[in-house]
């Protein structure tokens, strides 16, 4: 019997969902600090930072604590507790812009997360 019904009629009638691939959604980027601040968004070594890891800013939510089941892309706490595994990690902002080691470490992690989203579409190519 089955043979003869259309099989996506069939899983419609008793209720079963099928899966479809759907397109790739923008998620939002979560920075960790350690206190809210108004002024985050439009501090130019914060900006500059996103920028060069081709984070847009409206994908970005800034946050003090951490959201279950997220994805953090940048985590600028002072203390690194509870560990999460970011793309970026620094000190907070007021001291990185004053910390030529820790620049020069986070342009490091930039540059591995670019080459990593590189050989990402290369992979898929």
């Amino acid at each position: 019997m089955l043979d003869k019904v259309d099989k996506s009629s069939y899983l419609d009638a008793i209720g079963i969902t099928r899966w479809v691939r759907a397109g790739k959604a923008v998620s939002s980027h979560i920075v960790l600090v350690d206190k809210m601040d108004s002024e985050l968004a439009v501090n130019p070594l914060i900006t500059a930072v996103l920028a060069s890891a081709a984070c847009q800013l409206p994908q970005c939510t800034f946050s003090d604590t951490l959201p279950s089941n997220a994805h953090v892309f940048w985590d600028m706490r002072r203390l690194k507790l509870p560990r999460v595994d970011a793309r970026l990690s620094s000190p907070p902002v007021n001291q990185l812009a004053t910390n030529t080691d820790a620049k020069r470490k986070l342009w490091g992690e930039i540059s591995s997360y670019l080459d990593s989203l590189t050989s990402d579409s290369n992979d898929k190519a």
